[in-house]
């Protein structure tokens, strides 16, 4: 998978988790527990959902939950922990 369609893969399962309707936009800087209605355990079932469907897995360490307040840093926290340094590019 290219990291385009990586990006493009995040971005639905992140609509799909979120709590708004279909007419509202997912933009990067959207707060994701004030914006899209997901809360903690809503990023942990996303992650778990890209992972299982990926068929990947990312280790915690791979990423700061502290540091996911908008759509944009949940999405590339996942890239780069998804893609590594040397994966999809």
């Amino acid at each position: 998978m290219q990291r385009q369609e990586l990006a493009d893969f995040i971005d639905l399962k992140m609509r799909a988790a979120a709590d708004v309707d279909g007419s509202v936009e997912i933009r990067r800087d959207s707060r994701i527990l004030d914006d899209l209605g997901i809360d903690s355990i809503g990023v942990v079932e996303l992650i778990t959902t890209i992972e299982d469907e990926l068929g990947v897995s990312i280790p915690d360490s791979a990423l700061v939950y502290k540091n996911m307040v908008v759509a944009g840093d949940l999405k590339d926290q996942i890239l780069g922990a998804v893609a590594g340094d040397d994966g999809v590019r």
